[in-house]
């Protein structure tokens, strides 16, 4: 009797045994973060240097051990470069019971998906939407970058009050309307104010067909001294070469939508001068920033830019949030990354407000030998 006992004791501990090294040795389940860009279409280039910057920054946290434990996946979806794909594609990651999401890449499309994210209360980061549409609201959306209208009202000073221009014209793709209708808005607001005057205002939507170059003769036809390009990378440059090729030397100004290899790689000499801010320095010599850009380069054998940066910064807020939740703080997410607040990005120090804003410095830069060129940072 005592042998059948102590052999069914033998069995029910190797049973035992079995069960807790098979569970316990079991690594736990990812903690899938959605991710929306566009990865096809026509803001493609900018939308696939976002995912780079974002994929690096998932890959550093998983090899540094996860988040507490476990390691992240991003789950990625294409948009198509179209507001309508977003709102699909959103509804397939919150089926899937994302713990959150980052992106989309425009404002035109995080327009698209707000009511929805904000209804089913899932965190989402924008890192570079800029449209004020999102600012200044206590939701489940975080706008790192800094709203669209203070990137106008900073140009139109720079034209009128540095640059001594009076009479101004805008150009403007409202196919991304969220974003370039408070740009425009305020930089003609900003004009006005210090006596300058915009006589010419633009509008054409990049989805359609039409002619750059009959685009340009309206603008020439009414000689203004300097332009605002309120339009995407390819448009800019395509613009910049009609008016260059029409012997114009007019001072050009642009909005941070166009900032991308792609400006210059498609608009050559004919971009050189343009003047922009960005709340990104190209060429900063910050610690954080010079191991980023190298480990960038030798993963995507390209440089770094305001997309990737952004991207790479949002991935490690989340982190820091998903950390504090997985270890059982009754705060949601949304709450957890506007707490922890400041945080050290790939350029130093960045913080969100109260309202899960973002805020940072502004640089002057022009393009100059093929280069973003760093003029000052006011």
């Amino acid at each position: 009797m005592n042998k059948k006992v102590t052999a069914l004791f033998i069995i029910l501990f190797a049973g035992i045994s079995l069960f807790a090294w098979f569970h316990f040795s079991q690594p736990e389940p990812p903690i899938c973060i959605g991710y929306i860009s566009s990865l096809t279409g026509k803001y493609s280039v900018m939308g696939k240097t976002s995912r780079d910057g974002a994929l690096m920054a998932i890959e550093e946290i998983n090899a540094s051990g996860g988040v507490n434990g476990r390691k992240l996946q991003l789950v990625i979806k294409d948009d198509q470069s179209s507001p309508e794909t977003t709102l699909t594609v959103a509804k397939q990651l919150i089926d899937q019971n994302v713990q959150a999401i980052i992106g989309p890449l425009t404002s035109a499309s995080a327009i698209e998906i707000f009511d929805l994210i904000n209804d089913k209360e899932v965190l989402t980061i924008g890192p570079v939407v800029a449209g004020d549409y999102m600012a200044q609201k206590e939701d489940f959306f975080i706008k790192m970058y800094p709203s669209t209208s203070l990137f106008g009202e900073k140009l139109g000073k720079l034209a009128v009050s540095s640059k001594g221009l009076k009479r101004l014209a805008i150009i403007s793709d409202d196919s991304n309307l969220a974003y370039t209708t408070p740009f425009a808005a305020s930089f003609e607001e900003k004009v006005n104010e210090l006596g300058g005057e915009v006589i010419e205002s633009i509008h054409f939507k990049s989805q359609n067909k039409l002619s750059f170059s009959k685009l340009a003769d309206v603008i020439l036809a009414k000689s203004p001294d300097g332009l605002l390009l309120v339009t995407a990378p390819l448009s800019t440059a395509i613009i910049l070469q009609q008016l260059r090729l029409k012997g114009s030397n007019i001072q050009c100004f642009s909005s941070s939508w166009a900032a991308s290899k792609e400006l210059i790689t498609e608009g050559g000499s004919a971009v050189e001068g343009i003047l922009l801010y960005l709340p990104f320095n190209p060429k900063s010599t910050q610690p954080n920033y010079t191991q980023f850009s190298n480990n960038y380069k030798d993963r995507f054998a390209t440089e770094p830019n305001v997309c990737s940066s952004f991207n790479h910064n949002a991935v490690f807020m989340l982190a820091d949030a998903l950390k504090k939740s997985s270890k059982g703080s009754p705060k949601k997410l949304n709450e957890l990354v506007i707490e922890g607040s400041p945080y050290k990005g790939t350029q130093g120090e960045f913080n969100v407000d109260k309202n899960g804003d973002g805020h940072g410095k502004f640089f002057l830069q022009t393009i100059k030998n093929g280069q973003f060129v760093v003029i000052d940072t006011p």
